[in-house]
């Protein structure tokens, strides 16, 4: 009869003391850099992104998004600021200036991509021993008031 007496209180102890200490958490950051003890075992708190809840091991909905002892992935709160916005065009006109350095002539492809691109710098230079490639380049947009350093890996893609 002590037995499932001592059972019930060690248990009851143990999850109050896990849930009580994860709720504590009130933000993403905090929740992420918390964790708790689960009987003798370092459980960290987990962060449940749609109910904005810092929970202990198993409280938020499977398939759910949860971010975990990485304050970094924490959601951001989004920001309607003209130009620090990200939009698919803003994403397709950087890939732009990626993939122009497989033209031969950069300047040219990206004036056609991206005519804010005023200043065009090229580097070419040996990868590694076996005499592979690679490709980078500066390019300036005054109007975007940005510098874009971009490399790319070996055109052959036998780098090693």
């Amino acid at each position: 009869m002590i037995v499932p007496i001592l059972l019930f209180a060690f248990f009851t102890t143990v999850w109050s003391g896990a849930v009580n200490f994860c709720k504590e958490a009130t933000n993403c950051h905090s929740c992420a850099e918390s964790y708790t003890h689960v009987l003798g075992f370092r459980e960290h708190c987990r962060w449940c992104v749609d109910a904005k809840l810092c929970v202990g091991p198993l409280g938020c909905p499977f398939g759910k998004p949860v971010v975990q002892r990485d304050p970094f992935r924490c959601p951001l709160k989004y920001t309607a600021t003209k130009g620090k916005r990200y939009t698919d065009a803003l994403g397709r006109s950087l890939y732009a200036i990626i993939l122009s350095l497989k033209d031969s002539n950069v300047t040219h492809c990206l004036s056609n991509l991206r005519p804010d691109i005023g200043f065009v710098r090229t580097y070419n230079i040996d990868c590694d021993d076996s005499g592979n490639m690679c490709s980078g380049m500066i390019a300036v947009s005054e109007e975007g008031k940005a510098i874009y350093v971009v490399f790319r890996d070996t055109a052959s893609r036998k780098q090693y």
